[in-house]
């Protein structure tokens, strides 16, 4: 099964291309604010890389915490390796 993810809208779409816009109401997002539960598909993909600046992404666990990133964080904060912070001596 695919993993399933939350997305919002986080900043407004006025300003934005048509393409931009239409995206955004494929996603099912209409108002600032606006949130959808999606399988994390390559399609749904393709469309959040064209629109990261305008919305935030929850991956959704099945009861395990999950952390979100937004479009507007860095590639170097959304590609962290996933270690252990213990300190060995």
């Amino acid at each position: 099964m695919a993993e399933r993810i939350e997305i919002r809208l986080t900043r407004s779409p006025i300003g934005t291309t048509r393409r931009v816009r239409e995206t955004l109401r494929g996603l099912g997002l209409g108002r600032v604010g606006s949130r959808r539960t999606l399988s994390s598909t390559p399609a749904i993909a393709g469309m959040l890389r064209r629109v990261p600046h305008l919305v935030t992404v929850t991956p959704l666990d099945d009861g395990a915490k999950s952390e979100s990133f937004s479009g507007n964080a860095t590639a170097a904060q959304n590609s962290a390796p996933l270690t252990d912070n213990h300190e060995t001596e």
